[in-house]
């Protein structure tokens, strides 16, 4: 059926629509389509065409297209097309999914139920959101939580008119009531979406239908029945492609003849399911294959094959581990990076009276912290005309310290003025950095960018940039967030330093002004003792307006620094919440959290009102 394509070329429009016809059952072809329609689209900076395009592609590919979903979700959140970022942030979230990086895919689908949310957003998006969480939950043996996320989900299809949607819905809810032993219920959600999906010609559903159907007839004790349902799984998924089903009907495969007693035949089948599960990164699942089949090579007697499948077992155990918790650089936040940016945060040098020694002190440290090339430190011109790197650090840091102007980067400029931070994964074809990519970042090799606006009594002062050299970074939410803590440090260098400049102008105007009144006393004019008293007062309210202004600022560091560890206890609630049993009490103390930033958010802009009664000259 062909669909509206609202801003989009006709051409593509066109091939669009037969991408979305072939996907299901001809996936191979529909995605060569749609890489194809990627790459014309990004050549006619048609953005609709490549937003709809990788939405496609993600459907099928995610992990594989990670970059290019990056890519598309830099585009859709740079023109505001929040329906779109929606969507691409799930199909994100299920790339990490895919790859058992549950942190990062819960971040990521919560991500796409708050856009969902807010006005605009849709339906279809929050219910995919709940299915990721619903996931996750499930990956992570909580089937309880898990069937409350699908059921969440479901209740609202009433509100959507999709049947892959809904196959896809009942397929999970079923698979998580078998976990908790109410194979009844499964097998009616199973058999209607069995329906959906042969009526809709929904092949690779059906796969998985037929799949979990056996799945259930292995646990009722049936191999004859399980054994058929399995091979027809098997069968159509090989056909679509439909890997995670073909590499899970394998696994059940093997362990039908593993109970028929023949555990030779259930090792050779398991291998099949370990080489084509080694394609695609299933860690998940190749954790799960390798200990049925240290299971099967011990029955078989063959005891170094055995120990051999349990030590890869325990390998993916271990990664799977540390993906699902609050650690992992790039992945996640490292105890290490943590630990490197509390100690930073508290050095004492970061008070030093040169502000030099101090800046550089924090771009080292970010260089082991975010795992960067290259961090630099740049000043904003009073007239706004030029950004000047003050100074470098890292492997990647350029040779001589760079000058960009408005004039030749007016799209990076642009940002600049917005206050919020600039996440690049792909710099060369981001509207506000690819400018500077291609003339000056692709010669040192540059990919992917973080920037901060460096802010201070409201007014913007400079920047923070984070650089990576190499293949496209996909920054993570918790390599924005150190990057935000980073930057949060310089901005209080900044202050800091730009007070200790004023205190010291005061006390030479101050002593100057005591001077001049001396000097008229000295002098025996008549009018003399009403100048000194005039020179005087005006002296008295220089030291009331520095002792406010001091008063002001000597919040800032602690202000500063509970914003922070607020800011990391609420991304800590987040992950927690999404692995733990306490999933109430986290919400509370999460909602806790949450009116905590908002308070220090109501202190941070009454004393910048309080700075503008008084304002600064830049240093």
């Amino acid at each position: 059926m062909t669909q509206k394509h609202d801003g989009i070329l006709a051409a593509h429009a066109a091939e669009l629509d037969v991408i979305r016809q072939r996907i299901n059952n001809h996936k191979e072809d529909a995605m060569e389509r749609c890489e194809r329609l990627i790459r014309s689209a990004r050549a006619a900076h048609d953005t609709a065409t490549q937003l709809a395009a990788t939405e496609l592609y993600g459907l099928v590919k995610n992990y594989e297209g990670r970059n290019l979903l990056f890519e598309a979700m830099q585009l859709a959140e740079s023109t505001h097309a929040f329906a779109a970022e929606a969507r691409l942030v799930e199909q994100i979230a299920r790339s990490y999914y895919t790859t058992g990086e549950y942190r990062l895919a819960t971040q990521f689908w919560t991500r796409c139920i708050e856009l969902s949310e807010q006005p605009g957003g849709e339906v279809k998006s929050w219910i995919y959101g709940k299915v990721g969480l619903g996931q996750v939950y499930d990956a992570l043996g909580n089937h309880e939580q898990a069937v409350v996320h699908h059921r969440a989900a479901l209740s609202r299809m009433g509100e959507q008119n999709d049947p892959y949607l809904a196959a896809k819905i009942r397929i999970n809810l079923a698979a998580n009531l078998v976990q908790l032993g109410d194979r009844i219920e499964a097998r009616v959600l199973l058999s209607e979406a069995l329906v959906v999906c042969l009526e809709h010609r929904l092949l690779d559903y059906v796969a998985e239908a037929r799949f979990r159907l056996g799945e259930i007839s292995l646990s009722d004790g049936d191999l004859a029945q399980a054994s058929s349902e399995l091979a027809e799984a098997r069968q159509l998924a090989q056909a679509i492609p439909y890997h995670w089903v073909e590499v899970s009907a394998i696994a059940l495969q093997a362990e039908v003849n593993a109970r028929l007693d023949n555990p030779q035949r259930a090792l050779a089948i398991v291998c099949e399911g370990i080489a084509l599960a080694e394609e695609s990164d299933y860690q998940h699942l190749l954790q799960r294959l390798h200990a049925a089949a240290a299971r099967y090579a011990d029955a078989s007697g063959d005891v170094a094959l055995a120990y051999a499948h349990l030590q890869q077992h325990v390998r993916y155990q271990g990664q799977l581990g540390r993906a699902a918790q609050p650690a992992g650089q790039s992945d996640a936040l490292r105890p290490s990076a943590s630990r490197r940016m509390a100690e930073l945060a508290a050095n004492p040098l970061l008070d030093a009276a040169e502000l030099d020694v101090a800046r550089t002190l924090v771009l080292n440290e970010a260089v082991p912290i975010l795992g960067a090339s290259c961090t630099s430190a740049w000043v904003l011109e009073e007239d706004g005309a030029a950004l000047r790197c003050k100074a470098a650090c890292g492997p990647a840091a350029p040779e001589v310290l760079p000058v960009w102007t408005r004039a030749a980067f007016p799209a990076f400029f642009d940002w600049l003025q917005q206050a919020k931070p600039l996440i690049a994964h792909d710099a060369l074809h981001h509207r506000h950095t690819w400018e500077v990519a291609n003339a000056q970042l692709k010669m040192r090799g540059i990919a992917s960018l973080m920037a901060w606006p460096i802010r201070i009594a409201g007014s913007n002062r400079g920047m923070l940039l984070i650089e990576h050299r190499g293949n496209q970074r996909n920054w993570t939410p918790d390599d924005v967030m150190l990057g935000g803590m980073l930057a949060d440090l310089i901005a209080r260098m900044r202050s800091q330093h730009e007070r200790r400049s004023l205190s010291q102008a005061f006390g030479e105007l101050t002593q100057a002004l005591a001077d001049a009144s001396n000097a008229l006393l000295a002098a025996g004019s008549p009018d003399a003792p009403a100048v000194a008293l005039r020179l005087a007062g005006g002296r008295e309210l220089l030291e009331i307006r520095q002792y406010l202004i001091g008063l002001a600022g000597s919040l800032d560091e602690p202000l500063a620094s509970a914003q922070g560890q607020a800011r990391s206890l609420d991304v800590g609630l987040q992950s927690l919440g999404a692995a733990s049993d306490f999933t109430s009490i986290v919400a509370g103390c999460q909602a806790d959290s949450q009116r905590v930033l908002v308070r220090l958010d109501q202190i941070a802009r009454a004393l910048a009102e309080f700075r503008d009664l008084f304002p600064q000259s830049q240093s």
